[in-house]
């Protein structure tokens, strides 16, 4: 049996995208796998639910719980754990040094060399670290100066994950409720990703070119706009947010059921409702079938599966 503990420095460092992503990525390869979120004795019954995505069976253990019942597992498992940032450092030690684990960080590329020295306190428990969020322009930082880094130190970089707009989005529904917004219709699509947004407006090239640069968007526009609204039902989209709390017409409707997009509503104007949209990212959680294949990709073609042998 191998137990491996994911933890991080930082919420929002990908925990959770890490350690569904690899037990999907396990699975595929026709192993047995049990994810475990691992908390705090004195926070067991007051646990979160909803940071549990419903996406592979998992279970949530107490560190009691868990050195109770190690022995007990199936030795044929392979155990991915994930910690809760709420769980000391000389707790986690001493939790991994009774089943013989190893640990795996996840550090967010903006601050990662920050961690080292927080880092080398893990000792010879730590297996590597896993640099997330790895921006399209950082290569040569990583390459150059961050990599290195963790080298001299003696932590291995067992994974560098780029940043990825699938696992940054959120669904039509969660934007509504966000924003405060009424479904006009396309209810029953309400659980598609939206993974850019484009503001509809004038402008001197034909709207098809302009909408059809990106995918899986958002459009922002006023709900009497059927120019713009129709130029960009011709184009691949997730759905319309309509501002100024002003409804489309009739034939904008028919075409968006055709074409299975949401209309929402939100009584805000454009500018207010982009200024709360700039923000909305925060938001997002690993939550979504289409995510979790995302994350196995992103895993599978950058993470060193070796350590785990």
């Amino acid at each position: 049996m191998s137990v491996l503990f994911v933890t991080s420095t930082s919420v929002g460092s990908g925990k959770t995208f890490f350690s569904y992503s690899l037990s999907q990525c396990l699975i595929n390869q026709n192993k047995i796998v049990e994810l475990i979120h691992l908390v705090p004795d004195q926070q067991n019954d007051l646990f979160d639910q909803s940071y549990v995505p419903d996406l592979l069976p998992s279970k949530i253990m107490s560190v009691n719980e868990f050195n109770s019942s190690i022995n007990e597992l199936d030795q044929n498992k392979n155990l991915i754990v994930k910690v809760s940032h709420h769980i000391s450092l000389g707790e986690l030690k001493n939790v991994v040094q009774n089943c013989q684990g190893k640990i795996i960080s996840l550090l967010d590329f903006s601050n990662c060399v920050d961690q080292i020295q927080y880092l080398s306190e893990f000792g010879d428990e730590l297996c590597g670290v896993v640099v997330n969020f790895v921006t399209k322009f950082g290569e040569s930082n990583l390459t150059e100066d961050i990599i290195p880094a963790f080298v001299k130190s003696n932590i291995s970089v067992l994974a560098t994950i780029p940043e990825n707009r699938t696992l940054l989005s959120l669904t039509v529904q969660q934007i509504s409720d966000i924003l405060g917004a009424r479904f006009f219709n396309g209810n029953d699509y309400s659980n598609q990703l939206v993974e850019h947004y484009m503001v509809g407006g004038f402008g001197m090239d034909p709207g098809e070119m302009i909408f059809n640069t990106l995918d899986d968007k958002a459009v922002i526009v006023r709900g009497d706009r059927p120019d713009v609204q129709m130029s960009a039902l011709s184009t691949e989209m997730s759905c319309f947010i309509m501002t100024g709390g002003l409804e489309p017409i009739e034939y904008v409707k028919y075409e968006a059921n055709e074409e299975q997009v949401p209309i929402l509503v939100v009584d805000s104007n454009t500018l207010d409702t982009m200024d709360r949209i700039n923000e909305i990212q925060n938001f997002s959680k690993f939550d979504h079938p289409k995510k979790l294949n995302v994350g196995c990709e992103l895993v599978t073609d950058n993470f060193n599966f070796e350590v785990l042998s």
